[in-house]
């Protein structure tokens, strides 16, 4: 703890780590639906709320299935290349993209 100040962390270390949303928003799949192939490395933090439905996500060349209240974090680094709704149960999703150091981690 910083006794100056009668906290832990001081306002630097808060905005030095403080995260920027980048975007944010909702994804509805369609029955059937799976992604364009992509092959990007992902710069941010992406996390996914599963709010109903089912589906996979493939990282690093391996699907990961998931299924409604799950929270997918997909984290800087990970090959992104595809998704796809699970048949007959396709999912809807929350999502953002996470700066996760602030301003600083924006240069």
């Amino acid at each position: 703890m910083n006794p100056a100040e009668g906290r832990l962390w001081s306002e630097d270390f808060w905005r030095a780590v403080d995260p920027v949303v980048v975007s944010a928003g909702y994804h509805r799949a369609e029955e059937g639906w799976v992604s364009p192939r992509r092959h990007l490395v992902l710069p941010d933090f992406d996390p996914w709320y599963i709010a109903a439905g089912a589906g996979a996500v493939c990282l690093d060349g391996q699907w990961q299935e998931f299924v409604a209240g799950d929270l997918v974090v997909l984290r800087p680094g990970v090959l992104y290349e595809r998704e796809r709704a699970a048949p007959g149960n396709p999912f809807q999703v929350y999502f953002a993209h996470l700066l996760p150091f602030g301003e600083a981690g924006a240069r």
